[in-house]
C-alpha cells in the first residue's frame, strides 16, 4: 500500500506521471517499486531492484517526507514551481540509471567521478551505486539561475549523500581549483552554455572548455561525458564536437571524450 506523505493537490506545471511520486511517503514507493522490480524477474528489473533497496539504505526516509512537506506547503511551495516533479524518486532515479548505462558506468572500474550540474543529485547516485565516487558540482545555493525554490536540488543531494560543491562555468573563464584530478567529468543537459545575454557558445568558448577540462580538472588520460540539449548548441558546435570526440550520437546529443588528454582539440 502506498500512503500519502501530503495530501495530493493540483499542480498544473507538474506532469500528471509524477504525481504519485511528488505526494507519497518515500519508503512506500521504494519498496512498492522493489516488488515489482523483482516480480518481473527480468536480469535489468533485478538490478533496478538492487538499485533500490541500496537507496532505501542511503536514504532517511523521515527526512525526505519533512523535505515534501516543506517543499508543498506555503511560503516555499508555488505552483509554478516545475522543479517540484523532482520530489519522485521512481522515475527520476530509473531515467538516471538507464543514462547510466549509456555512458558505459556498470562496466567501469571505479572511477573518482566530477559531475558539473548535478541538480538534484539523481545521476550522481546512480553513479555510486556502481561503485563509483562522484562529487557533484552545481551553482551555488540562492543563485538567481538555478531553477530550485527552497535550495531544493541541494537539499535533496544532502539526503541522498552526495558531496556537491558550487561551481560555475563562464566562457573563456578557467574552473576553480577542485582539487585532486578527475578520472572523468560528466556533464549531463548542459545549460552553461549561453552567455548572460542568451547567445550560445561559439567554437571558440567550447574550445576552451575542453581544453581547461584536459589540462586541469582530468587526470592524464581521463574522460569527458556531455549530454547536450538542442536548444542550447547551434550546428557548427555540433560538428565541432562530434568530429573531435570518440563518439557522438546526434539523436540523443550524448559525446563522449574518452582519453580526453589524447584528441585533437584544434
Amino acid at each position: 500500500m502506498i500512503r500519502n506523505r501530503v495530501a495530493p493537490f493540483d499542480l498544473p506545471k507538474v506532469k500528471p506521471e509524477h504525481r504519485l511520486g511528488v505526494f507519497s511517503r518515500f519508503e512506500d514507493l521504494v519498496v512498492a517499486r522493489i516488488k515489482e522490480l523483482t516480480a518481473n524477474g527480468s536480469k535489468p528489473d533485478l538490478e533496478r531492484a538492487r538499485f533500490f533497496r541500496f537507496l532505501l539504505d542511503r536514504v532517511d526516509p523521515e527526512a525526505y517526507g519533512r523535505l515534501q512537506e516543506e517543499q508543498l506547503s506555503a511560503p516555499v511551495f508555488s505552483a509554478d514551481n516545475r522543479t517540484l516533479k523532482y520530489l519522485d524518486p521512481i522515475r527520476w532515479f530509473e531515467s538516471k540509471l538507464a543514462l547510466a548505462h549509456s555512458v558505459g558506468l556498470p562496466e567501469r572500474q571505479p572511477l573518482r567521478l566530477l559531475d558539473i550540474g548535478a541538480g538534484p543529485g539523481h545521476f550522481p547516485v546512480a553513479a555510486e551505486f556502481y561503485g563509483h565516487v562522484v562529487t557533484g558540482a552545481d551553482l551555488p545555493a540562492g543563485d538567481p539561475r538555478r531553477l530550485d525554490q527552497g535550495d531544493l536540488f541541494g537539499r535533496l543531494c544532502s539526503l541522498f549523500g552526495i558531496k556537491c560543491v558550487p561551481l560555475e562555468v563562464l566562457a573563456f573563464s578557467p574552473l576553480p581549483d577542485l582539487g585532486e584530478p578527475y578520472d572523468a567529468v560528466t556533464a549531463l543537459l548542459v545549460k552553461f552554455s549561453a552567455h548572460a545575454d542568451g547567445t550560445l557558445w561559439g567554437l571558440d568558448e567550447w574550445g576552451f572548455f575542453l581544453r581547461d577540462v584536459r589540462d586541469n580538472v582530468l587526470k592524464p588520460g581521463g574522460d569527458l561525458i556531455l549530454k547536450l540539449n538542442n536548444g542550447m548548441i547551434t550546428d557548427a558546435v555540433w560538428q565541432y564536437l562530434a568530429t573531435r570526440a570518440t563518439g557522438a550520437d546526434p539523436k540523443s546529443k550524448l559525446v563522449r571524450f574518452d582519453r580526453l588528454s589524447q584528441l585533437s582539440l584544434d
